[in-house]
């Protein structure tokens, strides 16, 4: 689980990565569209997730680096959430890239096919939810 959690971030922080070079560079109204508040929150937004989802990665890690096979309510809960934040900010960095973000000539493009896929690898996360609402229930 933490594995496919980590494919997940390191999907958004590529998407998120040639998103935030566009913004700069693409201008648009006299300014570069970074400047325009709507892509500006859809920046941070991308930004965040991936900080936070690489921090529950992280913990997840370090719980099974303790004792294999670690704590499998962290990892469920790091791989649900990144994939997850994946198909949520690789669209929204699609979208600062406007019509070219559903070109082959960007990469962001791949990065959603891919990050919706890991929403069902290693289990659904819906079924992996229920598992994990289980170990919570105790």
């Amino acid at each position: 689980n933490l594995g496919t959690g980590y494919l997940a971030v390191g999907l958004m922080r590529a998407a998120f990565e040639d998103a935030l070079t566009f913004a700069k560079e693409r201008v648009q109204w006299g300014r570069p569209i970074i400047e325009h508040q709507l892509v500006g929150k859809k920046i941070f937004e991308a930004h965040t997730a991936i900080e936070t989802a690489r921090a529950l990665l992280w913990k997840g890690s370090w719980h099974t680096a303790q004792q294999f096979p670690g704590d499998l309510k962290t990892s469920l809960t790091a791989k649900i959430y990144a994939t997850e934040q994946a198909a949520l900010h690789t669209d929204a960095m699609m979208q600062v890239l406007g019509g070219y973000g559903l070109t082959r000539e960007y990469p962001v493009e791949k990065c959603v096919r891919d990050a919706a896929m890991l929403r069902v690898m290693d289990g659904t996360n819906d079924t992996l939810m229920l598992k994990a609402v289980d170990l919570l229930a105790g």
